[in-house]
């Protein structure tokens, strides 16, 4: 099997309209969360990680984990370096700036990140990827491939996507092109 993007498409199209439509399918319920502040902002909403739980469920239905072992291990070992770095206060100090945070109007709801790092056996294919609230997915190719440093490198990569919120953010910007492409159908209509 290959990881390609089509793949990641296919899962965020599978699990996104659930979650953008605000439905909630019978799984692990999400820890309550708590209204956002300044203080608070740069966390996922819980339907982040709801749609990153889902999207998980999908990966984890199409490709084999690896669950235990050398891959698992060193995985494990260097994604807590870079965790701990993606946490920093001047990070999220960058996000608030970057995005101009908090929004007066944000009634979201706040839980904390989920990362969890997963070995995907994919031995063709070099690659890694996020979802939503905080599952990151590496292909053994990459594990194979990569020294630590390169390793780590990617993770603060797949970290960075989760930490500020891209896929949130690509969801937001289809609505916004959707809701477009509507109103142009029905004007020429």
């Amino acid at each position: 099997m290959r990881v390609r993007w089509y793949t990641l498409a296919a899962v965020l199209l599978v699990v996104t309209p659930a979650w953008a439509q605000g439905e909630r399918p019978a799984r692990a319920p999400v820890p309550p969360g708590v209204p956002t502040t300044a203080e608070n902002v740069h966390l996922p909403t819980e339907g982040e990680v709801r749609l990153g739980r889902e999207g998980a469920q999908e990966v984890e239905r199409i490709f084999k984990v690896i669950p235990a072992g050398p891959y698992h291990e060193r995985l494990q070992r260097i994604s807590s370096v870079v965790v701990a770095n993606i946490q920093r206060q001047d990070i999220i100090e960058e996000y608030k700036r970057k995005y101009n945070l908090p929004k007066d109007n944000d009634k979201s709801r706040r839980v904390p990140f989920e990362y969890s790092f997963k070995v995907i056996d994919v031995p063709r294919e070099v690659n890694a990827f996020s979802l939503a609230g905080g599952p990151i997915y590496v292909t053994t190719a990459l594990m194979d491939m990569a020294s630590d440093h390169e390793l780590a490198a990617v993770l603060g990569h797949e970290c960075a996507h989760v930490a500020f919120h891209h896929i949130e953010q690509l969801i937001r910007k289809q609505r916004r092109v959707n809701s477009t492409q509507l109103l142009g159908l029905l004007a020429a209509v």
